[in-house]
């Protein structure tokens, strides 16, 4: 933790764990979590950590493209949880099956805890183009 407030964090990211917006890899070195503001202390063991902030708020992940399993892992790890899924028909059939808008938008600032809502494109009733 650095006396800005900034954390750094690094090694594996199996699920998430290092907080940084991915779900996967490892860092070797110290990387910023971003999606953390104002740290005031942080506590480690075993595998496990929690930071305490004098903010409770992070940044939005961008999940559109992503399937509604994606975007809730991917929201999740960045400290969000998934809210609202509602479908819009994609005539153009670019996007079916997955997220084309998010709300709030990407990397808006929102309390960390709070629902992002997505909604999904579906097939036209007539054949894609």
């Amino acid at each position: 933790m650095r006396s800005d407030g900034t954390l750094l964090t690094w090694g594996a990211n199996g699920v998430g764990a290092l907080g940084i917006g991915t779900v996967s890899g490892q860092s070797a070195s110290p990387v910023q979590v971003t999606s953390l503001i104002g740290v005031s202390q942080v506590s480690m063991s075993n595998g496990y950590g929690l930071a305490i902030g004098r903010s409770a708020f992070a940044v939005v992940p961008d999940v559109r493209g992503d399937t509604t399993s994606q975007a809730s892992q991917m929201l999740q790890a960045a400290g969000f949880v998934l809210g609202s899924v509602s479908t819009v028909i994609d005539y153009i059939c670019n996007n079916i099956g997955t997220v084309i808008r998010q709300s709030p938008g990407v990397g808006a600032t929102a309390r960390i805890g709070s629902a992002v809502s997505v909604v999904i494109g579906r097939r036209p009733p007539q054949p894609c183009p």
